[in-house]
């Protein structure tokens, strides 16, 4: 019986484990603790917000690059302040 109960508990425990919550401008968020990352993927640009405690945090002063891999070559996306809201770089079309 107990093992049941385990194996219940693991598989509701899963999907929960890999659920990606959206962030306040549609992106993908990665962090903890309120601190947060939140990458907006377009097919012309890549924009990042930094999220603290919920709120959009200043990019003033923020430097940070964008490391793409694909087809087995790397290319880096400088991200750039834009407003003093968001990091932003533009993708190149292959």
């Amino acid at each position: 019986m107990k093992f049941v109960l385990a194996l219940l508990f693991t598989l509701l425990l899963i999907p929960a484990a890999y659920a990606q919550k959206a962030g306040p401008n549609g992106g993908m968020l990665a962090g903890k603790g309120g601190h947060e990352l939140e990458l907006v993927v377009t097919a012309k640009d890549l924009t990042v917000y930094i999220i603290d405690h919920g709120k959009v945090h200043g990019t003033k002063g923020v430097s940070l690059r964008a490391v793409i891999q694909q087809g087995g070559k790397s290319t880096t996306i400088p991200l750039v302040d834009v407003g003093g809201t968001k990091l932003s770089g533009e993708l190149k079309q292959r």
